[in-house]
């Protein structure tokens, strides 16, 4: 009978490989690095040129609905205004009054007309108004009465025009 030898090592030396170290120089090493560099910043560039694109177009999509806005709030602000004009029209408000509010329109007894400081350029060219005024009271005081000294005059202010509608 042969008796064989104990093998310690089982076959290792058939499965081992031996991989090729490769040796890199510097200048490649550094070729290498500076290309990721590039590779990364040219990344960063372009997303940062997207994210600005993206955010002047949304600024832009924001001024054109502003304006849009704008436009509407105008011609919505010159309906109000048209409305406005309407309801303030003397005459309306006149219907508004005698018809709904149930007033009446005075007679000429009813109204005073009261002349206040300078008669203006009309009384002085000798022009006649349209509508005569009515003198405030049947006869004015004179200046004793209203107790001023003797010669001098005063100008009926609207003092005096209200003291006299009081009186009436």
């Amino acid at each position: 009978m042969i008796v064989a030898r104990e093998r310690t090592d089982y076959g290792l030396e058939e499965h081992r490989r031996t991989v090729p170290v490769e040796v890199r120089s510097s200048a490649e090493k550094r070729a290498r690095l500076s290309l990721m560099v590039m590779v990364v910043i040219a990344f960063l560039l372009g997303a940062a040129f997207s994210y600005a694109n993206t955010y002047a177009m949304n600024v832009s999509y924001q001024a054109e609905s502003l304006k849009k806005d704008i436009a509407i709030l105008e011609a919505e602000n010159q309906s109000l205004k048209a409305a406005i004009d309407r309801l303030d029209s003397l005459p309306r408000v006149e219907i508004l009054a005698v018809n709904q509010l149930g007033m009446i329109r005075p007679t000429p007894n009813d109204m005073l007309f009261v002349a206040i400081g300078d008669p203006g350029p009309a009384a002085v060219s000798g022009a006649v108004d349209p509508e005569p005024t009515k003198p405030a009271v049947a006869s004015d005081p004179t200046p004793e009465e209203r107790g001023l000294p003797e010669g001098e005059t005063s100008d009926p202010g609207i003092l005096q025009a209200f003291l006299d509608l009081v009186i009436r």
